[in-house]
This record gives structure tokens, sequence and C-alpha cells, in this order.
């Protein structure tokens, strides 16, 4: 489950955020205990926006994916420019 949120933030990242494409987008992956907490950093001072109705469009949904799987997210406005969106999952194991 990790790899599909880390895709579906890392995709939103470079296609909404990147800007002209030679911003970084930063991936940050941190565990405490049993949660992990995936950090995607990108360019674009823009809010996530998720899609209330995508109908039979293919994309789109990569937000509620997020939102159905995670333990929590949201985004935080960073001071310098640009953004971070975020997800927590509980993980198994020690």
């Amino acid at each position: 489950m990790a790899e599909l949120l880390v895709s579906e933030l890392v995709t939103n990242a470079v296609v909404h955020g990147a800007g002209d494409g030679e911003q970084p987008v930063i991936l940050e992956l941190e565990r405490d205990g049993p949660v992990l907490c995936v950090r995607v950093s990108d360019a674009s001072g823009s809010p996530p926006a998720p899609v209330r109705d995508v109908g039979t469009a293919e994309n789109g949904r990569g937000l509620t994916i997020v939102a159905a799987l995670s333990k929590e997210w949201g985004h935080q406005l960073l001071p310098g420019g640009g953004k971070t969106v975020w997800c927590e999952l509980a993980v198994w194991g020690g």
C-alpha cells in the first residue's frame, strides 16, 4: 500500500507541481514506530485539490485514493514557496 501512496503523491507533484520541469520533487519517508509518514514536496504553492466527481475519466482519483488508504493526509505550504503533501499509514512489524 505504501508504494501506491508514494506513486500517487509523486505523480501529482510531477504533473501539477514541478513547474517548468526544472524544479525538484522531493520524497521523504519517515517511520515512527507503527506509522510511516510519506512527504512529497514540490515547487507549486497551490494546495492539492481532490476532484469530487471524475466520472469515467482515466485520471483525477489520486488524492481520493490517498484519502481512502491513509490514516491521515494533508499539506503544508512552505515559507520559501512550494508545498509538501503528506500522508500517514500504519505499518506492521518492529
